[in-house]
């Protein structure tokens, strides 16, 4: 508790009106005092815990062994993928691959923090 309100005899907050609304919902009353707590919300869940991240998750997950796959069959018949030369596809080739390895795991990472939470 900061000095000032114990200077002032208040020995805690409760009961001291805000200047400024806290709510989000009715702004008819500014004056809110931190005694009245916000109601709770019981259905939000972080993004990453919703069925539609899981089932956008999986998506994705299926589109890249999908992708991996074509590749791989591509080669097989047709020997490389490209033959063509240059510092574009040298660099897409080089950092491409490893660039979607990173977002994916950040994206799992994230799926399997809040679950775990």
């Amino acid at each position: 508790m900061p000095p000032g309100a114990l200077a002032r005899g208040w020995t805690s907050y409760e009961g001291i009106p805000l200047l400024l609304s806290l709510s989000w919902g009715d702004k008819s009353d500014a004056r809110t005092t931190l005694s009245e707590p916000p109601p709770p919300r019981q259905d939000w869940r972080p993004f990453s815990l919703k069925p539609a991240a899981h089932v956008l998750f999986a998506a994705l997950t299926l589109v890249l062994i999908g992708g991996l796959e074509t590749v791989i069959n591509i080669s097989r018949t047709k020997g490389a993928v490209t033959f063509v030369s240059g510092r574009a596809v040298d660099m897409a080739f080089d950092y491409g691959p490893l660039l979607l390895a990173v977002v994916y795991g950040l994206i799992w990472a994230a799926i399997d923090h809040d679950i775990k939470r």
